[in-house]
């Protein structure tokens, strides 16, 4: 089963992200549990959501906050049944199973790490119908009102992420049948485009296949020099798939940097072309 694995996981390289969100080893893929839940539709808000003062706080290396607004974008990553963990992150029914149905978009009122999986965060929501919800980080996008790019960052920017050995949660390097398990380099191209809209197209460049992502983009900060974007994107084949990156871009040349939520890779220079 682990060979299996292994060739899976060097086939689908592009395609682990979302799976593997914040998570650098293959030997996480042993733990991960599947959660059942239904689509759910858009629910428009009507007023704040409702939060409440729990015990818990932001946890390091959480990419949403308390009081982050959220989208759910995968239900199947939802989290129903932990009367411990419901009754510690602040829930208004900590005994019941919180399956995800109703809840569209809402407000995280806690992080905890998960039950059984090491260095994966769950994140309890907060509906603006009162539903409530424990879920994966991989699961939730941003949401509220976003705030636009400028014109002038609009466009064209290529890139190349060198490659890379992959790592385990311990820092230690991969190896199989004492080769060590390497990424090959990728191209980047991003298109920027208005209403918070990004396209990616990351080429293999060792034997040139392609997988395009699609997604949304939220402004992190801003100073006086530079710009920090964050965006959340899927496979626009495949929506079980998708990368996380963020970008920081040059006030002055509109050229910048690009870094994978996984710490463990070296950030790499973009450069705008159009």
């Amino acid at each position: 089963m682990f060979v299996s694995l292994i060739i899976f996981t060097m086939k689908n390289y592009w395609k682990q992200n979302l799976v593997m969100l914040g998570v650098p080893s293959l030997l996480i893929f042993f733990f991960l549990t599947g959660c059942g839940g239904g689509k759910s539709n858009d629910v428009k808000p009507t007023e704040s959501a409702e939060t409440i003062t729990t015990s818990n706080k932001d946890l390091p290396g959480s990419r949403f906050k308390i009081g982050d607004t959220v989208k759910v974008s995968n239900c199947d990553l939802s989290y129903p049944s932990n009367t411990l963990k419901f009754k510690e992150l602040g829930f208004k029914n900590p005994s019941k199973d919180h399956p995800c149905k109703g809840v569209s978009s809402g407000v995280v009122f806690g992080v905890c790490e998960h039950e059984n999986v090491k260095d994966k965060l769950l994140y309890a929501v907060r509906g603006y119908l009162g539903d409530e919800l424990l879920i994966e980080e991989s699961g939730i996008k941003r949401g509220g009102y976003l705030k636009k790019l400028p014109d002038d960052f609009l466009g064209l920017y290529d890139g190349v992420e060198p490659g890379y050995v992959m790592k385990d949660e311990f820092d230690q390097e991969i190896t199989y049948n004492n080769k060590k398990m390497t990424i090959p380099s990728a191209g980047y191209r991003f298109l920027i485009e208005s209403d918070n809209s990004i396209k990616l197209q990351m080429t293999n460049l060792e034997d040139n296949s392609q997988d395009r992502y699609v997604g949304q983009y939220y402004i992190l900060r801003e100073n006086t020099d530079s710009l920090e974007i964050e965006c959340d994107m899927t496979d626009s084949s495949d929506k079980r798939y998708g990368v996380n990156r963020k970008i920081i871009l040059s006030k002055t040349n509109k050229n910048g940097s690009c870094s994978s939520s996984n710490k463990k890779q070296s950030s790499f220079n973009i450069k705008k072309i159009q």
